[in-house]
Order: structure tokens, then C-alpha cells, then sequence
């Protein structure tokens, strides 16, 4: 049983490396739930400010990330 304040976490950067560690250690009793880059693009305001009036959760984590390897 998880005795963590936050009920609903939402991580965004779904399908990253990140994120994907991170949804996959979610502790029992927390409902994490992802969304991936096709679904949000952070960059836009307006659609972060919709997806979190939508998710509403009680945490996110921001696991969204652009990298250039070269």
C-alpha cells in the first residue's frame, strides 16, 4: 500500500528512456500514466495548459527532453 500524497502522477516524454524508467517503477496505489510527444508538445502552451486540466494529477514530471547526438 503506498502511503505517497500523489495519487496521479503524470510523466510526460512517454516513450523516452526517462520516462520509461520511471513509469516502470511507479510504487502500488499510485496511478502514473504517460504521454508521449505525438500527444503533447510541450512547446505549445496552449496544449499543455489542456492536457493538464485534463490529466489532472497531482504531480508530473516533465521527463520530455530533445537531444542532438552527434
Amino acid at each position: 500500500m503506498s502511503t505517497s500524497r500523489f495519487k496521479r502522477v503524470l510523466v510526460t516524454g512517454a516513450r523516452g528512456q526517462l520516462a520509461s524508467a520511471i513509469l516502470r517503477v511507479a510504487p502500488a496505489g499510485v496511478e502514473c500514466f504517460g504521454i508521449a510527444r505525438e500527444e503533447l508538445d510541450i512547446t505549445r502552451e496552449d496544449a499543455a495548459r489542456r492536457v493538464l486540466e485534463t490529466a489532472r494529477a497531482d504531480l508530473v514530471i516533465n521527463g520530455a527532453a530533445y537531444n542532438l547526438v552527434a
